[in-house]
């Protein structure tokens, strides 16, 4: 009797060791599965911000430190090899005025339109940032010379004439001014270039306000 009843207990003991053990194996194999899962998980946040890192959110454009990257290494590339470069800058005319009468998300509509527009003109290795606000710059390598870079600046102007088709259906005509500087005669480091060409920019804006200006008196 006594054996019968040893045994059954230590059948029961094993049954149970048996039923913990099983426990254990689901608990750790649940576990496991919860830490791959939130590892992918981080895998996946970490190269979506790898690339709000490079992205301007509104415009899809570059963000200004991916571009300065790509211009210092355009730069060292011009001066091993000699392949000039060109580096141009434009914002638009009266943005603030659009902003403040037709509201922010008209600005926005209207940033996210040049931002297509400009690309549509550029060539396959060029590249346009968003630098903030209503200015970009876009980085011209290599080029031939001073002539195609004016190419690329009137096509970009010609793109901007036809007006801006908002979302309401509203037709918005938008001007812009750019200005540019040619590595290495106007600069041969990214800051000399971009203040050239900040500069021109500006210049272009103040011709553009005169002529304005003056077909208003006449």
């Amino acid at each position: 009797y006594w054996l019968f009843v040893s045994l059954l207990l230590c059948g029961g003991l094993l049954v149970a060791s048996a039923m913990v053990a099983v426990s254990h194996f689901l608990k750790g194999r649940a576990q496991r599965a919860e830490i791959d899962r939130v590892n992918a998980e981080l895998i996946k946040l970490n190269k979506e911000l790898r690339v709000q890192a490079r992205i301007d959110a509104l415009t899809g454009l570059v963000n200004r430190r991916h571009f300065l990257e790509r211009l210092d290494g355009e730069l060292h590339r011009a001066a091993r090899f000699g392949l000039p470069c060109s580096v141009a800058i434009l914002d638009l005319d009266h943005f603030k005025q659009v902003n403040d009468n037709l509201g922010h998300g008209v600005g926005d509509e209207v940033l996210v339109a040049l931002a297509r527009r400009v690309q549509h003109q550029l060539r396959p290795l060029d590249l346009v940032c968003r630098l903030g606000s209503d200015e970009f710059v876009i980085l011209l390598a290599p080029i031939r010379d001073e002539h195609e870079v004016h190419e690329v600046m009137t096509r970009i102007q010609q793109g901007m004439s036809t007006p801006v088709v908002l979302s309401d259906g509203r037709h918005l005509g938008v001007g812009i001014s750019i200005g540019a500087a040619l590595y290495p005669e106007q600069g041969e480091t990214a800051e000399a270039l971009l203040q050239f060409a900040d500069d021109a920019m500006y210049q272009a804006k103040r011709q553009r306000k005169e002529e304005e200006a003056h077909r208003r008196t006449t």
